[in-house]
């Protein structure tokens, strides 16, 4: 069984969509669109302040941030990078105390 694709009509200005052609047309008639004093609505933005992740409502930001597992990732990957350079020191520091040990003898 096939199932139809329902055609959508959508207002850009005021962020206003419906699938039935008459509320749609009901809404252009409205008294701000007579006047095209269209005022568009500011966006409000949620972030996530570990990931950067921008949601268009609290509810979905709220979600998001409990299972938001990213400042462990960036915390990990710094620890790691640390232990990497601490290698490479440690390793450095080992050849200049080899060569000072076959100098002095």
């Amino acid at each position: 069984m096939e199932t139809k694709k329902v055609q959508r009509f959508e207002c850009k200005n005021c962020d206003y969509s419906t699938s039935i052609k008459c509320s749609y047309d009901r809404h252009l008639l409205t008294k701000k669109h007579k006047n095209n004093q269209l005022e568009t609505k500011p966006i409000i933005c949620h972030n996530c302040n570990k990931c950067g992740k921008e949601y268009k409502t609290q509810s979905g930001s709220w979600k998001h941030k409990k299972t938001c597992n990213t400042s462990i990732i960036y915390k990990m990957q710094q620890l790691i990078e640390t232990n990497t350079e601490l290698t490479r020191i440690v390793l450095q520091q080992k050849q200049i105390v080899g060569e000072l040990f076959i100098t002095s003898t």
